[in-house]
């Protein structure tokens, strides 16, 4: 089971400074709008962007240049920087940047450096340093035998690095505008894979729900325990198409395009003086809780702090 370990973002949009350690397989962010929800996915999506494709600048330059992208702006944070521990089976993997304003508003590394270790030893090694200065990330060329002997780095650890982050998906479900993807129909065949942006979740759960359907029912019971007035999703093939709808457990009414996720509530965000701060909830903190409500119920009260 690959999963990401260890997180820490200095400097990132609201995201000044903070580190979540010992993350969980499935973990839900709570919080008010404005608190940094959404800072936390796109990093993730800035990463993917700049690994799998090398286009960094370009999401830079979509979302409103470098200095935008730094806490404050640039005149108050010079660079952001990032270390992201990942476990793989019984292996470690560990990628650490550092990125600054360079000209015309856009990012320049100033380190780049990774490591990996097939024994989960990867935090006694030492780093392989990819130097400063450069525009895209250096990791992907190092996966190249040729360009990993120019730059002294080790090839294989670069590629055992680089194919786990770079496979990493960002799937952002908050969007349930009349123009969403959520309110369009989809094509049914369109189920091989869940897009980032959720178009096609109607489709995929259609598939699970006829080939997989233990796996389909676990997500209803996790949705439920989060909203009880959910009763399952209404899928229905429509001429080659299908669209997300659910059913309304009081009364079986259809409810279009609608979704929310079930899981660990572990992680609440709040923003204090402009900055993003995380509070891990430990079971004890909300247990008290359980003996009156469901965990529903206290989402929906808003006693844990915010909306996911």
């Amino acid at each position: 089971m690959t999963q990401i370990k260890r997180l820490h973002i200095k400097g990132f949009r609201s995201l000044a400074d903070v580190e979540i350690t010992d993350m969980p397989r499935t973990a839900v962010m709570i919080g008010p709008n404005g608190s940094g929800k959404s800072n936390v996915i796109d990093f993730f999506v800035m990463v993917h962007r700049m690994l799998k494709s090398g286009k960094l600048n370009d999401f830079v330059r979509r979302n409103g240049g470098a200095s935008d992208q730094l806490f404050g702006g640039s005149n108050t944070t010079r660079h952001m920087e990032a270390h992201i521990v990942i476990g793989a089976g019984k292996g470690t993997a560990e990628y650490a940047f550092k990125l600054a304003c360079g000209h015309p508003d856009r990012f320049v590394f100033v380190d780049e450096r990774y490591r990996s270790a097939p024994d989960g030893s990867a935090g006694e090694l030492s780093w392989e340093h990819l130097g400063s200065g450069h525009g895209e990330a250096k990791i992907r060329e190092a996966c190249a035998e040729e360009q990993a002997a120019q730059l002294g780095v080790s090839r294989q650890a670069a590629r055992t690095v680089s194919d786990l982050l770079r496979n990493m998906a960002a799937y952002q479900f908050h969007d349930t505008f009349f123009d969403s993807w959520f309110m369009k129909t989809c094509d049914t065949t369109d189920d091989a894979q869940l897009g980032s942006h959720g178009g096609n979740l109607a489709a995929v759960l259609h598939k699970l729900e006829h080939d997989d359907p233990d796996r389909y029912g676990a997500i209803c019971e996790h949705i439920k325990r989060i909203l009880p007035i959910f009763d399952g999703f209404a899928l229905e093939e429509r001429h080659g198409t299908i669209a997300l709808q659910w059913r309304h457990a009081q009364g079986g009414q259809i409810v279009g395009a609608h979704l929310t996720s079930g899981g660990s509530l572990l992680f609440v965000l709040d923003l204090r003086q402009g900055k993003t701060e995380i509070t891990r909830h430990q079971r004890a903190d909300y247990e008290h809780w359980l003996t009156e409500y469901s965990l529903g119920q206290l989402w929906q009260k808003n006693l844990l702090g915010g909306r996911p």
